[in-house]
C-alpha cells in the first residue's frame, strides 16, 4: 500500500502523454506537467467494527515485483480433425400435384354422381379452367304415390389472364335442375277422390334451367381496383322466366392519410310469372338497386376499427315504389388476451336482393307464382368473443340482434279442389312465400380443433329466438340448429370423415280448400326434428388412382326437410376418382 501514491501517480503520467501525443495529431501544442506531491490517500474511520483488521507490521505489506518472461515457440502437430457427417434423415416423398382429376360414383336409389375438373396454363400468363357436375338419382322412397327422382347437372368454364399490373377473366356457366312435386297431401277428411286424377299429369317434372355470363377486371395501380360484371338468365318449365345483372366497380383513393374503399352497385332484377297461386295474371317484377358502399379501417395499440356506411336507392315498378335506404358498417375487435381471447362488435345491415332462381335453389318445391320483393335487413348488431383455447383449438361465440322488415318466409301452398285446370303443383305439394317483419336473438357458437396434420373436429350451434310482426310463426325456420364434423387420417392410405347435422322442429301452415268455413281447423304443422348422419371412407391406390365409399341418413330417418316431402332413407354411394395432367 505504500506503492500506491506512485503506481496512481505513474499511470496518470502515462495517460497525460498518450492524450498529449494524441493532441498533438490533431495540432495542439505539447505542454510539461510537473508533479509537485504524489497523491496520499487516506481512508477515515467508519462507525462498524472492523471485520478484517488492519496489518501494520511495514514489512509484511511489501510485495516483491515479479518479472517473468514467455518463450513461445511452435509445436509441431499432425492431428487432423475428421469432417463430420449430418445424419441423414428420412424424408417424405412430396405428393405429386395433378391438375386435372375425374370421379364417379353409383348408389342405391339409382344414384349416378360424377365429376370431372380440367384446367391448361396456356403460358405464363393465360389460363383455362372447366368444370363439369352432375347427380341424379331415380328415386324410390317407399308410400309414395309420384315419383321423386331428381337431377342435378352444371357445367362452368373460365378463360383468364394474370399480367404484371392487371388480371382479368371471363366465365361461362349453364345449370339444369329437374325434380318432381311428389309431397301430395292426403287429408283423412280430404274429399277428392284421387282416382280422378291423372297421375300423368302430376307426375310432370319442374325443371330450373340457369345460364351465366360473368367477367372481372383487378388493377394493381390505378384507382380502380376490381370491376366485376354478371348476367344471368333463369328459366323453368311453366314459362317463368328471370334475368339479373350485376355490375360492382370496388375502388381506393385516399383521403387526409386515410384510405377510403368505396363499393359502388347497380343490382338489375326483373320477371315475370304467368299467373299466381290463384290463377290471376300477374304482371311483371322489376329491381334496381344503386348503391354506394364507402368504408375505411384504422388500428391502435390492440384495437382496430372499419367504419363505413351503404346508401341505395331501390327503383321498382311495384305498387310500393322506389324507396331510399341507409345502412350502417361499423365492426371494431379488442385483443383483450393477445390471440387467445379477441372481443369483437359492430352493427351492419343491407337491402336484400330476393329472385326466383335464389327462392328455388333453397326450396325446389316453390310453385311458380311467388311474389318477388327485397328484403330489408335494417341492422344486425352482434358483440362475441374469438380466440384460441390452446394452440390447437378455436373458438367462437357470438350473440346478435337482427331486425328485418319484409323477410322472405316459406309457407305451404293450400290444397285445391280437383278440377282440370290444375297445375302439378295444386294439391298441398308446393310452398309460396309470405312475408314480415322479423326481429331475431341469435345465440351461436363453434369450436375447431387441429389435434394434429390427421385428425381435425369441428361443431357448430345456434339458437334463434323469433318475434314476428303479422305471422303466428316464423314458418319453416328451427330454433335450435347443430352440425359437427371430423376429418381423421389413419393410415397412409385411409382417410375417413363424419358429418352430424341436427334440425330442431319447424311450423308450416297449410289450408284445406274443401273445409267449410264454419268449422275451426288449426291448419298449423310441426315438422318434427331430426338428425342425419353422414360419413365417407377415402382409400388412396396410389397417386393417380383413389376409391371413396359414401354412407348418408345412417339412422335410417325419412325425415321431411319441408312438409309432406319425406328424404330418401339409407344411402350407400361407391366410387372411384382418378388425377392427371395433359
Amino acid at each position: 500500500m505504500k506503492n500506491s501514491p506512485y503506481l496512481v501517480v505513474f499511470l496518470f503520467v502515462l495517460w497525460g502523454s498518450n492524450s498529449l501525443s494524441a493532441q498533438v495529431k490533431d495540432g495542439i501544442g505539447t505542454e510539461v506537467v510537473n508533479v509537485v506531491k504524489p497523491y496520499t490517500p487516506t481512508i477515515s474511520d467508519a462507525f462498524k467494527v472492523k471485520e478484517v483488521p488492519v496489518v501494520e507490521d511495514e514489512e509484511n505489506s511489501k510485495k516483491e515485483p515479479i518479472q517473468y518472461t514467455i518463450f513461445s515457440f511452435p509445436v509441431a502437430s499432425t492431428f487432423v480433425p475428421a469432417k463430420g457427417n449430418a445424419v441423414q434423415a428420412d424424408k417424405a416423398v412430396p405428393e405429386k400435384l395433378f391438375e386435372n382429376y375425374a370421379q364417379l360414383g353409383v348408389g342405391n336409389y339409382g344414384t349416378v354422381f360424377s365429376e370431372l375438373y380440367l384446367t391448361h396454363d396456356f403460358d405464363s400468363h393465360n389460363f383455362l379452367n372447366a368444370a363439369v357436375k352432375h347427380l341424379s338419382s331415380a328415386g324410390g322412397i317407399k308410400g309414395l304415390e309420384l315419383p321423386d327422382s331428381y337431377l342435378k347437372s352444371g357445367v362452368d368454364i373460365t378463360y383468364g389472364s394474370k399480367q404484371q399490373t392487371y388480371s382479368w377473366d371471363a366465365n361461362f356457366g349453364y345449370q339444369l335442375q329437374k325434380q318432381h312435386w311428389y309431397g301430395i297431401t292426403k287429408l283423412a277428411d280430404n274429399p277428392i277422390d284421387w282416382t280422378q286424377i291423372s297421375k300423368d299429369q302430376l307426375a310432370k317434372a319442374q325443371n330450373y334451367q340457369t345460364i351465366n355470363l360473368g367477367a372481372n377486371l383487378r388493377f394493381t395501380d390505378i384507382l380502380l381496383k376490381q370491376l366485376g360484371l354478371n348476367y344471368s338468365r333463369f328459366w323453368d318449365a311453366h314459362n317463368s322466366s328471370e334475368i339479373r345483372v350485376k355490375l360492382r366497380p370496388d375502388l381506393v383513393f385516399t383521403l387526409l392519410d386515410k384510405e377510403i374503399k368505396t363499393s359502388l352497385l347497380v343490382d338489375h332484377v326483373s320477371g315475370a310469372f304467368t299467373k299466381d297461386f290463384n290463377g290471376q295474371t300477374l304482371g311483371g317484377y322489376s329491381f334496381t338497386n344503386l348503391g354506394v358502399q364507402p368504408s375505411f379501417a384504422m388500428q391502435q395499440d390492440d384495437w382496430s376499427f372499419s367504419v363505413g356506411t351503404a346508401l341505395i336507392y331501390s327503383l321498382t315498378n311495384q305498387e310500393f315504389g322506389s324507396k331510399f335506404f341507409a345502412y350502417p358498417k361499423v365492426a371494431a375487435s379488442l385483443k383483450v388476451v393477445g390471440d387467445l381471447m379477441v372481443f369483437y362488435t359492430g352493427i351492419d345491415g343491407d337491402l336484400k336482393q330476393n329472385t326466383f332462381r335464389d327462392f328455388a335453389q333453397e326450396n325446389a318445391f316453390v310453385s311458380p307464382t311467388l311474389l318477388i320483393a327485397p328484403t330489408n335487413k335494417q341492422f344486425d348488431a352482434f358483440a362475441g368473443l374469438k380466440g384460441k383455447l390452446s394452440s390447437y383449438i378455436s373458438y367462437d361465440m357470438k350473440a346478435a340482434m337482427i331486425q328485418e322488415n319484409n323477410k322472405a318466409l316459406f309457407i305451404s301452398n293450400y290444397l285445391k279442389a280437383y278440377a282440370p285446370s290444375n297445375e302439378q303443383y295444386d294439391f298441398g305439394n308446393s310452398f309460396g312465400v309470405v312475408y314480415d317483419n322479423v326481429k331475431t336473438f341469435q345465440l351461436s357458437g363453434g369450436l375447431r380443433s387441429d389435434l394434429s396434420k390427421d385428425i381435425a373436429v369441428g361443431v357448430n350451434a345456434a339458437l334463434s329466438k323469433y318475434t314476428m310482426a303479422n305471422q303466428t310463426y316464423a314458418w319453416n325456420l328451427p330454433q335450435f340448429q347443430l352440425n359437427a364434423n371430423a376429418e381423421v387420417a389413419f393410415l397412409p392410405k385411409w382417410s375417413a370423415g363424419t358429418a352430424l347435422f341436427f334440425v330442431g322442429e319447424r311450423k308450416d301452415y297449410q289450408v284445406n280448400q274443401m273445409d267449410l268455413p264454419l268449422v275451426a281447423v288449426d291448419y298449423t304443422r310441426t315438422l318434427k326434428s331430426y338428425v342425419d348422419a353422414n360419413f365417407h371412407l377415402n382409400y388412396k391406390h396410389n397417386e393417380r388412382w383413389g376409391a371413396f365409399l359414401k354412407l348418408n341418413n345412417v339412422l335410417n330417418q325419412n325425415y321431411e326437410r319441408w312438409l309432406n316431402y319425406p328424404v330418401q332413407g339409407f344411402q350407400v354411394l361407391a366410387g372411384a376418382s382418378y388425377k392427371f395432367d395433359f
